[in-house]
Parts: structure tokens; sequence; C-alpha cells
């Protein structure tokens, strides 16, 4: 069995992973939306990850770990 303080740092350490993953993919959204892009699939994809993403990052705030 691991130290808490080794899953604890596990769990910070895929928060702040899962932000900055959301971050990236809002920058890339941003990105296609400005060059006319946003009927694209990719664009879909990324939307879809990013819902996804924030769904986490809620779960995250209503536990107070962000």
């Amino acid at each position: 069995m691991r130290a808490s303080g080794d899953t604890l740092e596990n769990y910070r350490q895929m928060r702040d992973d899962v932000m900055e993953e959301f971050d990236g993919v809002t920058a890339q959204l941003d990105e296609l939306k400005a060059a006319g892009k946003f009927k694209t699939v990719t664009y879909k994809q990324l939307f879809a990850r990013k819902l996804m993403l924030s769904s986490v990052l809620d779960m995250y705030r209503e536990h107070g770990l962000l």
C-alpha cells in the first residue's frame, strides 16, 4: 500500500494535468473558431473533450480540491 502523501501528490498532479489540458483544448478551440472552422469534426471532438474536462474540474471544486 502507498503512503498517503504519495497518493495526495498523485491527485494534485492529476488535477494540474486536467487543468493544463483544459486550457490547451480551450486555446485550440479559440484558434479553430477564429479560423472559421467551428463546424469541423476536430472542433466538435475538442468541444466534447472540453465538456468532459470541465465536468472533472467541477467535481474537484465540489470536493474542495480546486
